[in-house]
């Protein structure tokens, strides 16, 4: 289930006599295992409501929940077996990264950004991530790196929505490789710090880093017609500044102003010309 802020047990008739809006009082007739502090408050006769004391119930654990027999109706009439239910909080769940799945492009001193639903075990959290990198050769490598959390400053500088110890940052101990291919994998039974239970399945992402710039390839070279553009291929994403500034041609053409001050970059770069 979602974020647990309440148990709320309804009978199918009056418990207790009807009465002013209670306080709350912390003791009351549920068993809840594990355990936790908390009050409880009848709403009306016949409901009773368990508040936690911290707001909710603990994240990524288990509870039973027991209604024991004995437990009486103002009429007299008795439970008589325990009434019983199970409720499982919100386990450890990655909910954004960086990079992105499939990015490309990526620059060789970047770090990995790991954001959780929840408050994560710095140390045991190390043991269930792994970093591969695999080049052009084809052989996968796993990678020693650093884990740390993101504190309080850096979620605000980024304006990112989490409280400290929910992000992680992961560094490799030496800089990503150009062309190469890069995969993290969270292993499935992570826990996270408020209860046993783990990550239910592995979650994995991959990128790419930029290789070496290349110019690739003039699509259709011979154009139908002097209206077309012009469609440049490079290996890395490229600026239209930089190809204007850099780019000639025989006899010369002149090239319009505005793309000299572009900073746009694709590795696609389409060129409108007066031909």
């Amino acid at each position: 289930i979602g974020e647990t802020s309440t148990i709320i047990v309804s009978f199918n008739q009056p418990m207790v006599s009807l009465q002013k809006f209670p306080e709350g009082e912390g003791t009351g007739p549920l068993l809840i295992r594990p355990r936790v502090s908390g009050k409880y408050r009848w709403m009306g006769t016949r409901t009773l409501v368990f508040l936690p004391e911290r707001g909710r119930l603990p994240y990524g654990t288990n509870f039973t929940v027991t209604v024991p027999r004995g437990i009486s109706s103002i009429s007299g009439q008795v439970l008589k077996v325990d009434f019983s239910w199970s409720l499982e909080t919100p386990r450890p769940k990655l909910i954004s990264h960086w990079p992105r799945d499939k990015s490309q492009w990526i620059n060789l001193n970047e770090v990995v950004i790991l954001q959780f639903n929840q408050k994560m075990p710095l140390e045991e959290t190390r043991d269930f991530l792994e970093l591969t990198g695999r080049g052009s050769e084809g052989t996968k490598t796993f990678l020693p790196f650093q884990v740390r959390y993101l504190t309080q400053e850096e979620i605000r500088e980024q304006r990112l929505r989490a409280k400290e110890g929910e992000i992680l940052l992961l560094k490799p101990e030496g800089k990503f490789r150009p062309g190469y291919f890069y995969e993290v994998k969270v292993l499935k039974g992570l826990p996270g710090v408020e209860g046993p239970l783990g990550m239910s399945k592995d979650y994995e992402f991959n990128f790419s880093t930029y290789g070496l710039f290349r110019f690739l390839r003039i699509e259709k070279p011979h154009l139908s017609s002097p209206e077309d553009s012009m469609v440049l291929n490079f290996s890395n994403p490229v600026s239209y500044r930089e190809v204007a500034t850099h780019i000639s041609f025989q006899p010369e053409i002149e090239i319009p102003e505005y793309y000299y001050g572009s900073d746009y970059s694709n590795s696609r770069i389409y060129l409108w010309l007066n031909l």
